[in-house]
């Protein structure tokens, strides 16, 4: 019953979202070479095996997969990726970044930045996660682009099914030509 709960929040928190999508820019208002920061991706496990065994070798190389991946997709998208070397001594201190009372703000601001970029993935079993990607106009502090999607599987596949289709059915481009 609480899996079923749980899982019931996770639908809930992928439609808020996901509603938050039609706040985006529009494409043409995104600039090719626009600066973004990529603040990595927070792994919440909530599973009961992670709570007896904590993080498994294969989900912290697919977090490291994962964000070569999101970067390249950045990138591909006409955004210019900065290194977070120079915050890297404070963003290790961070829990997660995507829920830090605007720290991901304050570094976008330290990293000179447009736009900053934060991802979570959840798993609440290894049949049953959530991904998502979240970006911000460090300026305004809104979400600009956005989205979270239900994979199943704790695989590589899977993740990378699911952040492909975020980038691949979400306004999450900046101004690709193909």
């Amino acid at each position: 019953m609480k899996g079923v709960v749980i899982a019931f929040i996770f639908a809930i928190l992928g439609l808020f979202l996901s509603s938050h999508a039609g706040s985006t820019l529009p494409r043409s208002e995104i600039e090719c070479g626009t600066k973004v920061a990529f603040l990595g991706i927070h792994f919440n496990d909530m599973s009961t095996e992670g709570a007896y065994n904590g993080i498994r070798k294969d989900e912290v190389e697919r977090i490291r997969i994962s964000e070569e991946y999101i970067t390249q997709r950045l990138q591909a998208a006409g955004f210019f990726v900065v290194s977070n070397a120079p915050i890297a001594d404070k963003l290790v201190k961070i829990f997660n970044p995507a829920q830090c009372n605007g720290c991901d703000i304050k570094f976008g601001r330290e990293l000179g930045v447009k736009y900053v970029v934060v991802s979570e993935a959840t798993k609440v079993s290894n049949l049953i996660q959530s991904v998502n990607i979240q970006m911000r106009d460090v300026e305004t502090k809104y979400q600009v682009r956005g989205l979270a999607v239900d994979i199943r599987g704790n695989t590589d596949l899977a993740w990378k099914r699911g952040y492909r289709f975020i980038f691949d059915n979400s306004t999450l481009v900046g101004c690709e030509t193909s």
